[in-house]
């Protein structure tokens, strides 16, 4: 029972690392894309490694090299969310201000860190309750942001912390998981589909609302032009 522990700390230890790894990534990938200015063009081509990533991790099962297609695929489903995430910045022109990445990470790992250590004290006993209560503290915080977000004068630093809430609920999950599978490589890499998914669908559906048409997102080239055009429709 101690071994078993151990290796189980040791486990969620690996991926608090993972969740760290990942979400530098994933802000580092969206500072990089706001730098560019392909628009819709970012949402195609990380759709497209996503999609390349599905027939990679169809492939480790079968493969001796898993862990590291596993990897691969964890690691461009964070490059390809951190490009959705860009997009929004270059369709809608509004200013990402990176030096705040440093910030949002160590207060994301800080809490991640903090429910891992709570989440080992109770292997082995109920911690539903505690997982809800951390829950309920996430989401509060998120909806927190959505009002920081509607007053529209720190749009990327709400935006920041919502999505930076849904790595944490992707994480509390993850941790969940490992108690019944301890294959960490394969958790890692749903773990990575399942924030592109999340957060790519956030994405588009924020820009449908702010006014662009479903046929900018097939446009080519401005995406404010593609907006315009509508209003004068």
């Amino acid at each position: 029972m101690f071994l078993k522990r151990l290796k189980l700390e040791s486990l969620m230890m690996q991926v608090l690392m993972m969740f760290l790894v990942s979400i530098i990534i994933f802000f580092v990938t969206t500072l990089l894309a706001t730098k560019l200015s392909f628009e819709w063009g970012m949402l195609w081509f990380g759709m497209g490694l996503v999609i390349l990533t599905i027939f990679i991790h169809s492939a480790a099962y079968t493969n001796s090299h898993y862990k590291t297609l596993y990897v691969v695929c964890f690691v461009v489903n964070m490059i390809g969310t951190g490009l959705s995430f860009g997009t929004f910045f270059n369709v809608e022109s509004v200013v990402f201000r990176g030096y705040l990445i440093p910030f949002v990470v160590a207060g994301s790992l800080l809490i991640a860190y903090l429910y891992t250590l709570m989440f080992q004290q109770r292997i082995g006993k109920a911690n539903t309750s505690i997982r809800n209560l951390w829950v309920v503290l996430i989401g509060i915080g998120m909806v927190s942001a959505v009002g920081l977000w509607m007053e529209g004068s720190n749009i990327d630093v709400a935006l920041m912390i919502i999505f930076a809430g849904i790595y944490l609920l992707a994480y509390i999950a993850f941790l969940h998981f490992l108690l019944k599978s301890a294959e960490v490589y394969r958790l890692a890499s749903f773990y990575s589909f399942g924030i592109y998914i999340i957060i790519t669908i956030v994405v588009i559906s924020i820009l449908l609302e702010d006014g662009f048409a479903v046929e900018a997102l097939f446009t080519p080239g401005d995406g404010n032009t593609a907006k315009q055009n509508q209003n004068i429709q």
